[in-house]
């Protein structure tokens, strides 16, 4: 399964999916209208305007964030079924929560600060990557699914770009390179 991970880095909030990026709209950027066509989102899904979100994908995010206001949602399709992928603030965080057509939050991603990573986490990406360039970072959890992952986008010094998901004791669990 493709993660879809919010991250966060440099002036504004980013947000990611492990081999492509989707970036989160600034509140500067001009929204489209409602009847505009949706754009396709960086990856290869749609970008829709946040007022044409489902209620059922609205109220299933804020069961557990009752209190966020939607910044940007884009769709895609993974096996025959829709995704949402909803892009908000909550509390001062950024957060992408994916939601599947059926209301079923399936992620819950979370941008951090690579200083904030479990220690075990932060020492095996520094320990494989001593000169690697950290970029992107998140926390991610499935909701009912004990535990949490963590994603790390970085660059090696030699310019290759990887995108890795550990789980909190550290363990490399997924990985993808350019």
């Amino acid at each position: 399964m493709t993660r879809r991970v919010l991250i966060v880095g440099g002036v504004g909030a980013v947000f990611g999916l492990v081999g492509t990026s989707l970036f989160w709209k600034s509140a500067a950027e001009p929204q489209p209208m409602a009847d505009d066509k949706p754009e396709p989102a960086a990856d290869g899904g749609d970008e829709i305007p946040v007022d044409k979100l489902p209620q059922a994908i609205a109220a299933a995010v804020r069961e557990h964030f009752p209190k966020a206001k939607f910044d940007s949602v884009s769709t895609y399709t993974e096996a025959k079924v829709l995704h949402y992928e909803v892009f908000f603030k909550h509390n001062n965080a950024d957060y992408e929560v994916t939601v599947t057509e059926k209301g079923k939050v399936i992620e819950i991603a979370h941008g951090i600060e690579f200083k904030d990573l479990p220690k075990a986490v932060a020492a095996a990406v520094t320990k494989r990557f001593p000169k690697g360039k950290i970029g992107e970072v998140a926390e991610l959890t499935e909701p009912g699914v004990p535990g949490k992952h963590y994603h790390v986008e970085l660059t090696t010094a030699a310019g290759k770009e990887h995108e890795l998901t550990y789980t909190s004791d550290g363990k490399l669990v997924h990985e993808e390179s350019d």
